[in-house]
């Protein structure tokens, strides 16, 4: 079982590493392309026609939903520790599971709703109308769903490892490691 864990594990770090590449070229294109944006309109005032729907329905899905599974896999993620300090070593150890299962599931239902809402939007061709043309933006649903199963698969992990780790463990890993 613990070498299905070990596998589960470099595979979901390649992908959660895959992603957070998508994040910074995505973040890179979105500075380039703004800034090119705004020097066409300061130098030739002309701007680019489209800028705000390529930036709103590309660049930023791909920020924020390509980066997920890397911040999960470095438990990064928000958490609210407050009566978890008084807990003792058993309780909390229940309730990280409880939490770690409850997102696992959670994300996964995000991920299918993505999934089923992106082959929505292909099938009927989902696009922007854009002053001069129809911008097609049913692509960036496929960004979206791909993030969705990427943040899925590592909730997963992360709850599988939680759920097979011994007792005592401490499950807190070196976000570090991940980069």
């Amino acid at each position: 079982m613990t070498s299905l864990l070990d596998l589960l594990d470099r595979t979901g770090l390649w992908l959660s590493r895959i992603g957070a590449a998508g994040t910074v070229l995505a973040l890179v294109a979105m500075m380039l392309h703004i800034c090119a944006d705004t020097l066409a309109r300061w130098l030739f005032h002309s701007p680019f026609t489209g800028t705000l729907e390529i930036v709103e329905n590309y660049y930023m899905t791909s920020v924020v939903f390509l980066a997920l599974a890397l911040v999960q896999r470095a438990r990064e993620h928000i958490k609210v520790e407050i009566f978890a300090k008084l807990f003792p070593a058993g309780m909390l150890r229940i309730s990280d599971l409880v939490a770690s299962g409850l997102t696992a599931v959670f994300c996964t239902a995000f991920a299918v709703a993505a999934i089923q809402e992106t082959l929505r939007q292909t099938e009927k061709g989902s696009f922007r109308d854009v002053i001069f043309f129809d911008m097609p933006i049913w692509p960036s649903y496929w960004i979206m769903a791909f993030g969705g199963v990427l943040i899925a698969f590592a909730t997963i992990t992360s709850f599988l490892a939680d759920l097979l780790r011994p007792e005592g463990d401490d499950h807190h890993e070196n976000p570090e490691a991940f980069l």
